[in-house]
């Protein structure tokens, strides 16, 4: 399946530190979105070139105030098979039902530690709590099974790999391990990310499911888990992409 990313929004609520992105909920961030229209028409287009999957990106989509809207637009064009979403999940709670009613497939919560004192550092003072409860909102509404995207860095949260690992071990859960995370904004030049090779290092009794290579992401399960976790690369959180292959990630 031909999947594309869209970024919707440069705005984003958190200020990560290795993302210059935040600006916080009060900047201009408006007037630089791309309108509704365009969106609608960038994805027609997509279609019309073969693309059939789409996932809303940022800064954090759903800042947009018309994010709901704009779902059920782009969910109702023909062609569109599935239609995700990636957020922080800080603002999920209030959107969950209201994105499944509109269409949204899928979505995927970027949230990097589980230890509610290092998110706070690492995310500029976000509250884990609010994320938890767009978690729990989402698989309420219908999303599941639930993906967490995850960049680790040395120093900072390598340390929950085995956090994370432990999730998949006891949940139908998909935990998306990010070797490099590039902003909408810009990237911290030299920030100590930790590689796939080294996360899959770190996980010995971990079978790959495949596809890896040149077809898509590795995929790793523990022996009877239900969950599983993908090395996913380098990926963006606003950023465009298009290939051929596997799931909307």
């Amino acid at each position: 399946m031909r999947y594309m990313d869209i970024p919707v929004s440069r705005r984003c609520n958190l200020r990560c530190q290795y993302c210059l992105t935040g600006r916080g909920e009060g900047s201009n961030g408006a007037l630089t979105e791309p309108g509704a229209a365009a969106l609608e028409e960038r994805v027609r287009r997509a279609v019309e070139s073969g693309v059939s999957a789409f996932r809303l990106t940022g800064g954090e989509p759903l800042l947009r105030e018309d994010i709901v809207e704009l779902v059920s637009t782009l969910a109702r064009i023909p062609g569109v098979e599935e239609l995700h979403l990636t957020t922080n999940g800080v603002l999920l709670g209030q959107y969950a039902w209201e994105l499944k009613k509109a269409g949204l497939t899928g979505l995927s919560v970027h949230v990097d530690t589980l230890d509610r004192e290092t998110y706070a550092g690492l995310t500029g003072g976000g509250d884990l709590d609010m994320v938890a409860d767009g978690l729990a909102a989402a698989e309420t509404a219908g999303f599941g099974p639930l993906r967490l995207s995850v960049a680790l860095t040395e120093g900072l949260n390598e340390e929950d790999l085995l956090t994370f690992v432990q999730l998949t071990l006891n949940e139908e859960i998909e935990i998306c391990l990010s070797e490099e995370l590039l902003s909408c904004g810009e990237k911290e030049k030299g920030w100590p990310f930790l590689s796939s090779e080294e996360i899959r290092s770190r996980l010995p009794g971990a079978a790959e499911e495949g596809p890896g290579a040149d077809d898509g992401p590795v995929c790793l399960r523990y022996p009877g888990a239900p969950g599983r976790i993908r090395l996913a690369g380098r990926r963006g959180c606003g950023e465009e992409k298009e290939e051929k292959g596997g799931d909307v990630l």
